[in-house]
């Protein structure tokens, strides 16, 4: 069986002995190494989780990517490297499921770059995330994806898509709360059900929820179109609730539009 096709297979699960016995995982085994060791030298050196700052995170990311750039590493190989790296083993105080959500998505970034200027005509072929080994999620994936398209198989966790400039992330399972929170453009669709706050201060582009959503849905939100085929708790019309309160700069859904069901309901 082809790397592809096992990655196709949306809600079969994927185990690390279905890819290290596939031949075109032992063929870039160094790559591997080398994306293993960026990630160890940049949340070492580049991380202080005492900076839990948007600030921080951004320059975090940044720097994540220019260090990607600096080695070589194919396609299949960031699909490899969800099986190498255990987020869940970091101590907890650093984070682990935040920060390899990061490095994921920057390492993507910076490829996705190199292949838009070198052969601009492969730059749509989607890249795939899988997650299902897993017993948790990871949050924070697909922070200010600009141009790729990415393919999850396997639940994301919380803050999916935050500051999604364009591009496409596709979950063929669950997402947690804020799913394409701040994001200004771009599609983001999850094919099960979603948590509290999907679309909150979404700016523009594009999430389409096949499943459920809990509370506050569209909170904050600006622009852009948030469809739901599934169940709705309700949709936010009101102040945010005081626990919350400290989190969001918007008051209440302002503008945009949401469909349910097949109708437009704001």
């Amino acid at each position: 069986m082809k790397l592809t096709e096992i990655i196709h297979k949306e809600y079969e699960t994927i185990d690390q002995t279905t890819f290290q016995t596939n031949p075109l995982y032992k063929e870039n085994v160094k790559n591997i190494k080398k994306l293993v060791n960026l990630f160890s030298n940049w949340r070492k050196k580049h991380i202080h989780t005492e900076n839990n700052s948007p600030i921080a995170h951004n320059a975090a990311y940044h720097y994540a990517i220019e260090m990607a750039k600096e080695i070589t590493y194919e396609k299949e190989d960031i699909t490899r490297v969800c099986f190498e790296i255990d987020p869940f083993k970091i101590p907890k105080i650093h984070n682990g499921r935040f920060l390899f959500s990061f490095f994921l998505g920057a390492i993507i970034q910076a490829h996705y770059e190199k292949v838009k200027e070198t052969i601009p005509h492969k730059k749509n072929e989607p890249y795939h995330i899988v997650t299902t080994q897993f017993d948790e999620r990871i949050d924070t994936f697909g922070y200010k994806n600009n141009g790729p398209t990415i393919v999850v198989s396997g639940d994301l966790g919380d803050n999916i898509g935050n500051q999604m400039h364009s591009g496409q992330i596709i979950v063929q399972g669950n997402t947690g709360d804020l799913t394409g929170f701040g994001m200004s453009g771009g599609k983001i669709i999850v094919k099960k059900n979603t948590g509290a706050f999907a679309g909150c201060e979404q700016h523009g582009g594009f999430i389409h929820i096949y499943g459920d959503t809990s509370k506050h849905t569209g909170m904050g939100m600006t622009a852009g179109v948030l469809k739901i085929d599934g169940a709705i708790e309700y949709i936010s019309d009101t102040n945010h609730p005081e626990e919350y309160a400290h989190y969001f700069t918007y008051d209440k859904l302002k503008k945009g539009m949401i469909i349910h069901q097949g109708k437009k309901v704001f």
